[in-house]
């Protein structure tokens, strides 16, 4: 089960996601603290299928309004993405998906 990092700061975050070459203004992590999983475990496509369960719908309900699918999800071919479970799971909710080529140059 994904779990929420509820010790974790605004600014920590900020300076996670620089070593990543992410750049992001601290007001905008917590405007969207909430919507942030932190988990110490690896990701497979059972697992994958519970965040998409548990926060996906949820943060774009936020972000979009409640019943409005007028989204795209972008995700690469990563195999837990593209599971069967997660694709059934995808399908079965009406999300549409971004075409990733096989090969990003």
């Amino acid at each position: 089960m994904a779990e929420k990092e509820h010790n974790i700061t605004a600014t920590q975050i900020q300076k996670n996601m620089e070593e990543h070459d992410v750049r992001i203004s601290v007001e905008t992590v917590r405007r969207h603290l909430r919507e942030i999983w932190s988990f110490q475990r690896n990701l497979n496509a059972n697992f994958m299928y519970t965040i998409y369960e548990q926060g996906l719908l949820a943060s774009t309900f936020k972000l979009f309004g409640e019943g409005n699918i007028d989204w795209i999800l972008q995700e690469d071919n990563d195999p837990k993405h593209q599971s069967k479970i997660t694709k059934k799971w995808k399908e079965e909710n009406g999300i549409k998906e971004l075409p990733w080529p096989s090969m990003s140059l």
